[in-house]
């Protein structure tokens, strides 16, 4: 019984630390930290800011388009209605990580209308 207990607590050990080291290694991959460190700065766009506020905040979108999309639809319908729902004309787009978009709507006043992220 007795080294029953030890084998069992001997594997959690070994589990534990593997566990410790992947979440070492996940949160240290560069896609992982270039998205966080960009959503720190989307979290400062404000909706009614300027789109020159916004450009001087994220730097130049990687994309300008007619039509709201994020890195995929499915689990971000509500981000798409809210999107549908503003008065964007056109969204910028800026593109991390492996498949993650961040997404701001521009009205025709030239201001944000919108502001999404979301992807895998």
């Amino acid at each position: 019984m007795k080294v029953t207990l030890k084998i069992i607590a001997g594997i959690i050990v070994v589990f534990a630390a593997l566990l410790g080291l992947a979440t070492l290694y996940v949160r240290n991959m560069p896609d992982v930290i270039e998205v966080a460190e960009f959503d720190e700065k989307f979290k400062l766009v404000q909706i009614g800011a300027s789109e020159a506020k916004v450009l001087s905040i994220l730097g130049n979108p990687d994309a300008k388009e007619k039509q709201f999309r994020l890195g995929q639809k499915e689990g971000f319908e509500d981000a798409y209605a809210r999107a549908k729902a503003s008065d964007s004309d056109y969204y910028l787009l800026w593109f991390r990580g492996i498949d993650v978009v961040f997404t701001v709507g521009i009205n025709n006043k030239s201001q944000v209308s919108a502001k999404e992220s979301g992807g895998t």
